[in-house]
């Protein structure tokens, strides 16, 4: 029994695994803290599904992302120097209801798809947990979506001088109440971004 103990204490004083941890050749991106206005007031949902939905996407053997904590821009953009990124995202999120009078909706079933699809190509634990987190907060958000809702976002990537490497703003309208909006907007922009950054 003291041997099972004293395991487990050494087990307990061990730093925590990070979920992912790039590789040597890993092009690096770091994404600022993310702005949203969101009609139903859950901004703090809506910042956190970016952010996972951006890091499942933009995870892989050569890619990985690393979160930024500085808020102003000049700032985030010297975070992203010191931590050896090639590149910062800068990313905000809007969502306009169709009708002042709207109320929250039910989640849909199908809401997670395509996130789990994500899971399902991938054969990284760690990548997969992501992936299957990003789908949970999608999902989140999308419960606060009515029919004819619109969600729209914008994102800019920048180098590490300061030059625009690629920059977008895409919108979606839903077609029922619950629908995930944010998963097919932020894989049209990381794949706009995977492949900026992939340029020499």
């Amino acid at each position: 029994m003291p041997t099972i103990l004293a395991a487990l204490s050494l087990l307990l004083s061990l730093p925590p695994t990070p979920a992912r941890v790039p590789g040597s050749d890993s092009v690096l991106i770091c994404m600022a803290p993310v702005t949203a206005q969101m009609a139903g007031g859950q901004n703090a949902g809506a910042v956190a599904a970016v952010r996972e939905a951006f890091g499942s996407y933009l995870s892989g053997p050569t890619l990985g992302v690393v979160t930024l904590a500085a808020k102003l821009p000049s700032q985030a953009r010297e975070e992203a120097k010191r931590a050896g990124c090639k590149a910062v995202l800068f990313a905000s999120v809007k969502h306009e209801r169709s009708s002042p009078s709207s109320l929250l909706g039910k989640v849909a079933g199908r809401v997670e798809t395509q996130a789990w699809q994500v899971a399902a190509k991938t054969r990284s634990a760690a990548a997969k947990e992501l992936a299957q987190t990003a789908a949970k907060t999608a999902r989140d958000v999308a419960g606060s979506i009515k029919s004819k809702d619109e969600l729209s976002l914008g994102y800019r990537l920048e180098s590490a001088d300061g030059a625009i490497l690629a920059s977008g703003n895409d919108k979606r309208k839903a077609g029922a109440d619950g629908e995930d909006l944010m998963t097919p907007l932020v894989e049209k922009a990381a794949e706009a971004i995977a492949a900026a950054v992939a340029k020499p």
